[in-house]
């Protein structure tokens, strides 16, 4: 019995950590939300995000240095976890890696990040999902209902095996692989359509 109690504390301190880092990416996408779409109809700033990106993962290479004393997991941890998540809206900003770097930098072990992190995707793709079909609830009938469900699931499996991907890369300890990648491509994207 009291191992049950314990676990249902847990998931319920679970439940509000969820909650409070949710507020922060709500709060931002509510209060700019026209300058956020305006922003993925601009190649560059999409690459000059992914720049952005890149250094976001080159932060724990350099500042967090996990040991003993690193904190399983806390409200510390999911606030600026939630914090991180809203900087993510913006296109080309990786939102795994914003809040996995943010969790190590405030003290987090890196699998207890990258577990919330993953938590952390599901109410921010199913608000998205339902906030997308109440707008396009007029034009969802037949062929367009199928297709934009049958996009749903592929962004849903594709954000999964990427969050999956992550949690391996850190376990080997090559998180920063992925910042590299994105100087790459932003350097690309900016050069490219900077040029056009």
């Amino acid at each position: 019995m009291c191992l049950w109690q314990k676990e249902r504390k847990e998931d319920r301190t679970m439940i509000l950590w969820l909650v409070m880092a949710t507020v922060p990416a709500t709060v931002a996408f509510f209060s700019a939300r026209d300058l956020f779409e305006g922003a993925y109809d601009n190649p560059v700033l999409v690459g000059g995000c992914l720049l952005v990106t890149g250094v976001i993962l080159l932060l724990p290479k350099l500042f967090a240095r996990e040991s003993r004393e690193s904190r399983e997991f806390g409200m510390r941890q999911a606030i600026w976890m939630g914090v991180a998540q809203s900087l993510a809206i913006l296109p080309g900003i990786s939102r795994s890696g914003a809040t996995i770097t943010a969790g190590l930098l405030a003290g987090g072990k890196a699998s207890k990040a990258a577990e919330f992190s993953f938590l952390m995707f599901l109410p921010a793709i199913g608000g998205g999902t339902l906030l997308k079909l109440r707008e396009l609830k007029d034009v969802m009938q037949g062929e367009a209902a199928a297709a934009y469900l049958l996009g749903f699931m592929a962004a849903f499996v594709s954000g999964l095996f990427a969050v999956y991907l992550v949690l391996k890369t850190i376990q080997k300890g090559k998180f920063e692989y992925f910042g590299y990648y994105c100087f790459l491509v932003g350097v690309v994207a900016m050069i490219y359509f900077g040029n056009r």
